[in-house]
């Protein structure tokens, strides 16, 4: 018996799907061996297609691109800031405010690329270095501390002290001097804008951040037209009604008020300003003294009674009395001299006398003269 073989001849199906996985294979074989090769080619150089700030560093081995980016990177050495102030400003090299490039950190950053993380990564990162470029931020260092150094010495410069305004008096002159708005230079502020534009690696122009103290008073002025108002005339005290025998008025000229004025820093819900006050004391005691000159007693006029017309004839007038009234005294000449007043009436209390000077018979109930006598005693003409 004879056994016949048969060889199975696969589907067309099956030709294409090994056909397939073999082309692949056979492809991805061949890609490895092309990426291998190419790692191989630039083992202690950077992959090409690898740049720096622009700086193309692809091909070179890192000492090479260190000596390329410090000759294409002068930015630190040839770079300008210019920081400005109220129309003043002052132009500084990037290396003297501390900032300066790490070449060597950026040379060996530009070498990873391609080399680091797992297989699949860095053919990947190769293979994009390659077609599409990669550029790589150069590594920037900024000492702060050199910086702070400069804005230091800047700010002798751009600082000036808060002057508080004064007021004083010499004599009778008013001696009237504004304050100052005090500044001074904000390192900080300054800083943290010189952090951001330092890494672009142009020149640049950084406005200083200033802060400004303003005084409590900065204007003197409203308190010391005060004061030259209070002093620009003598001041009158009055006497209200005065007669032809009366005292007054009494003057007070402005070397005599002058040392009376208080001046004092207050602070309100307005803020901080002068005050202008007066010192009574000196007043109290020349109304205390005056006080007994001016009081007088309230006196009833005395009259005549006339038998042929039925009326009083007036022969004494009759006397109002009054009395100094001291504090409502000095409270008025407080305020009238601080307001800038130059005459200032006394303030009196006045007692009328019971009767009036034009009292009539009628009113006081007299209907004819009752009685009449005359003396005479030593010394008269009778």
């Amino acid at each position: 018996m004879i056994n016949q073989w048969r060889e199975r001849v696969p589907a067309w199906w099956e030709q294409m799907f090994w056909a397939a996985l073999l082309g692949s294979g056979a492809a991805v074989v061949l890609t490895l061996l092309v990426l291998a090769a190419y790692g191989v080619t630039y083992r202690g150089r950077i992959f090409p297609g690898v740049h720096v700030a622009g700086v193309d560093v692809g091909g070179l081995t890192p000492d090479e691109a260190v000596a390329r980016l410090d000759a294409a990177l002068t930015y630190p050495i040839s770079g300008t800031v210019t920081l400005t102030y109220e129309g003043q400003s002052w132009q500084v090299n990037p290396i003297n405010l501390g900032f300066a490039l790490n070449n060597q950190a950026a040379a060996e950053e530009a070498y990873l690329v391609g080399r680091r993380r797992g297989l699949w990564t860095r053919l990947l990162e190769r293979l994009r270095a390659r077609q599409d470029g990669v550029d790589l931020p150069p590594v920037a260092v900024f000492n702060e501390a050199v910086a702070l150094r400069y804005l230091d010495d800047l700010a002798a410069e751009v600082d000036r002290p808060t002057v508080e305004a004064t007021l004083t008096l010499d004599g009778t002159e008013v001696i009237a001097k504004p304050g100052q708005v005090g500044q001074y230079l904000d390192r900080a502020g300054t800083l943290a804008r010189l952090r951001q534009a330092l890494p672009a690696l142009q020149d640049v122009t950084v406005p200083l951040v200033v802060v400004q103290q303003p005084p409590e008073i900065a204007d003197p002025g409203e308190a010391a037209q005060q004061l030259r108002q209070i002093l620009s005339a003598p001041l009158k005290i009055t006497l209200p009604h005065a007669a032809e025998d009366d005292p007054g008025p009494w003057i007070f000229d402005p070397q005599t008020l002058a040392p009376l004025l208080r001046i004092t820093r207050v602070k309100d819900e307005q803020g901080a300003h002068f005050a202008i006050d007066l010192d009574t004391q000196p007043l109290r005691g020349f109304l205390e003294r005056l006080a007994p000159e001016l009081q007088r007693e309230s006196a009833n006029p005395r009259f005549i009674f006339n038998d042929d017309t039925h009326q009083l004839e007036l022969i004494q007038a009759g006397v109002e009395g009054r009395t100094l009234k001291v504090e409502a005294s000095l409270s008025a000449l407080r305020k009238a001299i601080l307001e800038g007043q130059h005459e200032v009436p006394l303030v009196l209390d006045l007692s009328p006398p019971a009767v009036s000077d034009d009292a009539t018979a009628a009113s006081l109930g007299i209907t004819e003269l009752v009685s009449q006598h005359t003396t005479y005693f030593y010394g008269s003409s009778a």
